[in-house]
C-alpha cells in the first residue's frame, strides 16, 4: 500500500477536513490515471517529515525550506500551489494574523 502524507499543515479541524477533501479529489484522479494501492482515507500515524523519504511514499507535501535543504534530488516535485488570495502572488504565499474587530492591534507599516 502506498503512503500518502498530506499532514504538514494540519493544525485545525477545518484544515484537516479540507485536506481530507483534497485527498479524495486527488485519489479520484490518480485512480483514473491507473494508480493503484492508494489508501481510501488519509491516515496520520506517520509524522509528515518522517514520511518524506519512506520507500512506499506516493504523495506528500513540504514547504520550500525542507524541499530546498533536505529533499532536493531525493524526491520529485510534482506540483506547487498557485495562490489567488489578496497579498499572495502565484506560488508566493503570506501568513496572516487575524484578530477580533475590536482588538487594539493594527497593521504596522514600516
Amino acid at each position: 500500500m502506498h503512503l500518502v502524507s498530506i499532514a504538514m499543515y494540519l493544525t485545525s479541524r477545518p484544515l484537516a477536513e479540507a485536506t481530507a477533501e483534497l485527498w479524495s479529489f486527488l485519489r479520484h484522479h490518480l485512480q483514473h490515471a491507473g494508480v493503484t494501492g492508494m489508501p481510501e482515507t488519509l491516515d496520520q500515524p506517520v509524522a509528515y517529515d518522517e514520511a518524506w523519504l519512506r520507500p512506499n511514499l506516493l504523495l506528500s507535501q513540504a514547504c520550500g525550506y525542507p524541499f530546498a535543504t533536505n529533499l532536493r534530488g531525493r524526491v520529485r516535485l510534482v506540483a506547487t500551489p498557485v495562490y489567488s488570495h489578496p497579498g499572495c502572488d502565484g506560488p508566493l504565499m503570506r501568513s496572516f494574523i487575524i484578530v477580533r474587530k475590536n482588538s487594539p492591534l493594527r497593521v504596522q507599516s514600516n
